[in-house]
């Protein structure tokens, strides 16, 4: 269980401060009508579509198996992944897995609760069921506050079950660039899929 607890209960700690640290720096003027999107294969399990500005980093998270950023235009998108049996596991064993719940159901609760504890802030907009290339999904769209940064950030999560692993991708930007991104963020979830069947 590795990726569930410390890594991620720091990651907005550390991205957050280290990325969305200066919304006065004025925006990259960016045409989302003219984006193009690239698909990012990784390591032979899944791909995802990045918009063309965005570059890859290894800035934002250790965790990650995908991470892409645009410091000018406040763009941030990560993708933390791990396998279904060891989070089932862990959260039985620890008495936090509800049985009434479905697998998708519980990683997005444990995994939300672990970045509120974070926050001194945080808003949960928009949350849904949905269906990403057949596999379950959850998105989930919020915004939220840490004392280490005084401006409030917009995040939008998908968690994805395959039959193997748990995923997490993970998009952020400045509460005011929240709308212009939505789409982007959407479309880029939207993309996931799994190269092999697991």
């Amino acid at each position: 269980m590795k990726r569930l607890t410390l890594p991620l209960a720091l990651l907005f700690v550390l991205v957050v401060a280290n990325s969305c640290v200066n919304p006065f720096n004025k925006s990259k003027d960016i045409d989302l009508k003219d984006v193009n999107f690239t698909s990012i294969k990784v390591d032979s399990n899944y791909v995802l579509s990045i918009p063309d500005f965005m570059t890859a980093t290894k800035e934002l998270n250790d965790e990650a198996s995908l991470q892409y950023m645009d410091a000018k235009s406040e763009a941030y998108v990560i993708v933390i992944d791990e396998p279904k049996e060891e989070f089932i596991n862990a959260f039985v064993s620890s008495g936090q897995y509800n049985d009434s719940l479905s697998i998708v159901e519980n990683y997005c609760q444990i995994q939300l609760s672990l970045i509120k504890e974070k926050m001194t802030e945080s808003l949960i907009n928009n949350q849904k069921p949905l269906k990403i290339n057949g596999l379950d999904a959850i998105q989930v769209e919020f915004t939220g506050k840490i004392a280490e940064v005084k401006f409030e950030i917009a995040y939008h999560i998908t968690f994805i079950e395959s039959p193997k692993n748990m995923y997490m991708v993970m998009s952020w930007t400045l509460k005011d660039y929240e709308q212009k991104f939505k789409p982007l963020y959407e479309k880029m979830a939207a993309s996931f899929r799994l190269l092999n069947v697991e």
